[in-house]
């Protein structure tokens, strides 16, 4: 496993730190500049590690890894960096520092599987690393699917959203509702998609301009079928007009 690595412009520098192995070898450790970001809403910025502190190709991992390179180097001063050795520090540690970033994450709140690797993957992991701590995490129930949608279904048709929105975040989330077992029935209760439609647009105020577009526009926006969006929007003018 090799992350990536880069010989092109450097990032604005933060802490710098020289390692020194057991075999002679050394190594230079710059880190991104504080406040750079986190990975959490898009790509996290890199820690570089160069070898001999000069202008060799050098090796981008995420910051958390290149951290606990940096300790595992000075907790052990005999540790070889050379001939492989730095690459399997860094595997190790990356493992490591993955399965951590993933327990953090979950601790928050639940993840589908796609979701945790797509995280993962932002904050610098390589697929390897991230296909593999998340099929261990599958395997010890950390990550679990089924789990997932129960919760996020009924989150989501206690928020008043429709069927077909339901069963679009929970594809782009990896999951097809499809396979949810009890899926739709189970969720509601016996109320059919009409009548929540409409428990949801009677709540509102009428618009006075363009009530009926707006209404089915609201509905569709929310998830529910353009049949039922008409119909809502046709009974709301109705009792408007009585």
């Amino acid at each position: 496993m090799r992350f990536g690595a880069s010989s092109g412009p450097e990032a604005p520098r933060g802490e710098t730190v020289e390692l020194a192995g057991g075999d002679g070898s050394l190594w230079t450790v710059t880190f991104p500049p504080k406040g750079a970001g986190s990975g959490f809403s898009g790509p996290a910025p890199k820690a570089r590690l160069r070898p001999g502190g000069g202008d060799d190709e050098a090796l981008q991992v995420p910051v958390a890894v290149a951290r606990a390179v940096v300790k595992a180097v000075r907790e052990d001063a005999s540790v070889t960096l050379g001939g492989g050795g730095m690459d399997r520090l860094v595997a190790a540690a990356s493992t490591t520092c993955c399965a951590k970033r993933l327990t953090s994450m979950v601790d928050r709140r639940d993840y589908s599987s796609k979701e945790a690797a797509d995280r993962l993957l932002r904050a610098g992991y390589p697929r390897a690393v991230v296909d593999d701590v998340c099929a261990r995490a599958r395997e010890g129930r950390l990550l679990d699917d089924a789990r997932f949608a129960d919760a996020f279904i009924r989150s989501k048709v206690y928020s008043g959203w429709g069927l077909r929105r339901i069963e679009q975040e929970l594809s782009r989330r990896g999951v097809d509702a499809s396979t949810v077992a009890g899926w739709p029935d189970d969720f509601l209760e016996g109320e059919s998609e009409l009548d929540r439609a409409w428990e949801l647009v009677s709540r509102r105020s009428v618009p006075a301009r363009n009530p009926y577009e707006k209404t089915v526009r609201y509905l569709v926006g929310r998830g529910y079928s353009y049949d039922v969006a008409k119909r809502c929007a046709a009974r709301l003018l109705e009792d408007g007009d009585e």
